[in-house]
């Protein structure tokens, strides 16, 4: 059942005052380290949240947008997180911009092919008039 716990439960679950179990016991079975019990809670990890939180929120409406504009809406709704702040934050949330990628566009099997004459010559067998100067 423990386990099930989710592990910001299970810190709170630690009962400081208990005279009949001590704090390490406690932490032994809830599977706690005591140092998360007395580590301060810092703003960044609220604020990290709160940014993702909103950058989910801008990638559901608009899946098109990529970190760049992302940062912009950010921005725009008074949080401030860089390109590449967005750019790490959508990577962490697995999310990417939806766009073309490369080799969307294959040739057609019935299409002639026609082959490149230009191979194997040099630029400087050619003068400005585009007339060849040494013989093939």
């Amino acid at each position: 059942m423990l386990t099930r716990l989710k592990p910001v439960e299970r810190r709170e679950a630690v009962e400081k005052d208990s005279p009949e179990i001590s704090v390490v016991r406690q932490c032994e079975l809830l599977g706690v380290s005591r140092s998360t019990l007395y580590r301060k809670r810092t703003e960044r990890g609220r604020k990290q949240s709160e940014l993702m939180a909103a950058i989910d929120e801008i990638y559901t409406a608009h899946p098109f947008k990529g970190a760049r504009r992302i940062s912009d809406d950010l921005a725009d709704r008074g949080l401030h997180a860089g390109r590449k702040r967005a750019g790490s934050l959508m990577k962490l949330m697995g999310i990417a911009a939806i766009n073309p990628q490369p080799s969307t566009s294959h040739s057609s099997k019935d299409h002639e092919k026609y082959p490149y004459l230009l191979r194997g010559l040099s630029i400087r067998d050619w003068t400005r008039s585009g007339r060849r100067t040494s013989p093939m």
